[in-house]
């Protein structure tokens, strides 16, 4: 058993916290926090930071200022402690633990032992990403199954993007529209249960496919109309001068194919990664028109006649032809997941 007290930021009165580890949940008591371990409990430290100089067995309430896992005290005055995690120490590094509030009706559990690099299982092509404090986030590049092996102990946020549309070959041809971009947040999932995931496939002179992952869709951007760019996520860019692809959102240049308008940053969050550039569309007066940024393929011009592929896992529509010579791709797809964000 570890018991400790919590100093109220400010000073005044202690307010305390009675920290129980173990094997088997105890009677529960208003204030009492139970860590399922089978590793003794040492001392205990709530902060947002690692503690110094950890020895074996101890505990640490990670905390922050925005998960919804919420430890209430009370005494005299209210204070909280929003729990991120509850790590032990195993002697060389923290492990998470499943823990356990009481609030003196009943147990709601402020953290889990899921590991993401152990406990996410994925039969496609995945890259797991530690954004610290805890957080995690996972790219799903192809189509799989996925399984959590554990409670991840939160709801997770899912974003999705199409795949970008092909462009034909064909002469003065407009820009591919890119695949949308949808978010969705605090979707809930089951333990080992196999979940599909459809990455779309970036079209071959088609419309991009639809991605899907945990009951979350974004389609596939739609192929030019002869000089006129597809719509998508970003619009393709029309046939002549300034005709590149949309970015952000946006509609293709030379009143282009129509974009979704909202942004297509990663969960929607201005600053993080972009996705979905729109095909720039054919041009006899110039070099090229460009993609849009990300993953847009240039359009053809008097220097090469055929129209650039889209990139693949950001939705990129892919350019026109100039000329007829080729066909191109559009980028494929992708899913972005991570444990829940307050916003």
């Amino acid at each position: 058993m570890a018991d400790g007290m919590i100093l109220r930021r400010g000073g005044g009165s202690d307010l305390a916290i009675r920290v129980m580890p173990g094997s088997v949940q105890p009677a529960g008591a208003a204030g009492m926090l139970w860590v399922e371990t089978a590793l003794a409990g040492n001392r205990w430290t709530a902060a947002a930071a690692e503690p110094d100089s950890p020895a074996a067995g101890d505990l640490w309430i990670q905390m922050n200022a925005t998960s919804g896992n919420i430890i209430n005290l009370l005494k005299r005055n209210a204070a909280m402690i929003n729990v991120l995690r509850v790590k032990q120490h195993n002697g060389t590094g923290w492990d998470a633990r499943a823990a356990w509030y009481h609030n003196g009706a009943e147990w709601t559990q402020v953290s889990s032992a899921f590991t993401p690099a152990t406990d996410i299982q994925y039969t496609g092509s995945m890259t797991l990403l530690d954004d610290g404090d805890g957080h995690w986030r996972i790219k799903l590049l192809t189509s799989g199954t996925l399984t959590f092996l554990s409670d991840p102990g939160t709801d997770l946020d899912v974003f999705c993007v199409g795949g970008g549309a092909g462009t034909p070959n064909v002469s003065n041809c407009g820009g591919g529209g890119s695949g949308y971009a949808t978010t969705a947040q605090s979707v809930a999932v089951s333990t080992a249960t196999g979940y599909p995931v459809v990455v779309g496939a970036g079209g071959n002179a088609t419309a991009g496919g639809t991605t899907s992952a945990l009951g979350v869709t974004a389609t596939g951007g739609s192929v030019p109309d002869g000089t006129n760019g597809g719509n998508g996520g970003c619009g393709g860019g029309d046939y002549g001068t300034g005709g590149a692809g949309g970015t952000n959102g946006g509609n293709g240049g030379n009143s282009g194919g129509t974009g979704q308008e909202s942004n297509t940053y990663e969960f929607g969050e201005e600053g993080s990664t972009l996705y979905c550039g729109g095909g720039g569309g054919a041009i006899s007066s110039g070099t090229y028109n460009m993609g849009g940024s990300p993953g847009g393929g240039q359009g053809g011009g008097y220097s090469h006649g055929w129209g650039d592929p889209g990139v693949v896992n950001t939705g990129g529509g892919a350019g026109g032809s100039l000329d007829g010579s080729a066909t191109a791709n559009g980028g494929s797809g992708i899913v972005v997941i991570r444990d829940h964000r307050a916003v």
